[in-house]
């Protein structure tokens, strides 16, 4: 890849497989069935600093009877073909997240570096610029989970029937703050099998110096449930506090 920060025509070099791995075993000592099964997984580097690519996939190296039992014959000799393939998975995970999140300005000298100490003891401490400062950063994960299933099956034939499954879900997670004080969390996801969403979570936290609110909700579904909890921060007084919970599938009533 050539480089945007040189004039000259310089090239960077870009892993494209971060991690590779496969794997077998044989086993001397059995009496038949000696091979196990070929493990293949793998790791794709950050594509474009946002996507990380995890990926793997089973393979069985023998041939099966009529009851749909492992049998001594390779899965060549039955069937002509190499290797079956038994199950395999990716797993493609998005993170985003807001220009400024993890950022700090970072002080050439200690000249700077005292200014911008007292401006952070300002920001903190000046609850009249609440609104002056105000920004919301978020972030925001996406994950892509495929699995597909092969089940042996052999027809009358003595064929192999293909059953292949592919079970997808979908899944996000979001969170964003509001002047430190205010951070929001949902968390939902969609199960493509199914054709159904998958339950979803909401969250709210509110941070009030020496107190801290926050509110869990789960508002639908086989885990529908609440907990709203007040308490004082510090460790010393950890049982001063309000909370009022419910358990899984008692309701999203808060009172």
């Amino acid at each position: 890849m050539k480089s945007k920060k040189d004039s000259t025509t310089t090239y960077n070099k870009v892993k494209f497989i971060d991690n590779l791995n496969t794997g077998v075993t044989y086993d001397a000592f059995r009496d038949s069935l000696k091979w196990s099964d070929v493990t293949l997984n793998g790791r794709f580097t950050q594509i474009a600093n946002i996507i990380n690519i995890n990926y793997n996939a089973v393979f069985d190296p023998y041939a099966y009877n009529s009851d749909n039992k492992k049998i001594g014959a390779s899965y060549f000799e039955q069937t002509g073909k190499f290797i079956r393939l038994k199950r395999a998975g990716v797993v493609a995970t998005f993170k985003l997240k807001s220009k400024n999140q993890g950022k700090k300005p970072k002080a050439k000298n200690a000249g700077e570096q005292k200014i911008l100490d007292l401006e952070k003891e300002k920001e903190d401490n000046d609850e009249a610029s609440f609104f002056d400062n105000l920004n919301i950063p978020w972030t925001l994960d996406i994950n892509y989970n495929m699995n597909m299933v092969k089940p042996v099956i052999i027809n009358e034939q003595g064929q192999f029937t293909d059953t292949t499954t592919f079970i997808q879900t979908l899944s996000l997670r979001a969170n964003f703050t509001i002047y430190k004080m205010f951070r929001f969390g949902v968390k939902t996801g969609y199960d493509f099998l199914n054709k159904e969403v998958q339950p979803s979570a909401f969250s709210l936290y509110v941070d009030l110096h020496c107190w801290e609110f926050s509110v869990n909700l789960i508002p639908f579904g086989r885990k529908k449930s609440y907990s709203v909890s007040f308490n004082i921060k510090s460790p010393l007084l950890k049982d001063l506090k309000i909370k009022k919970e419910s358990t899984y599938g008692g309701g999203a009533g808060f009172f």
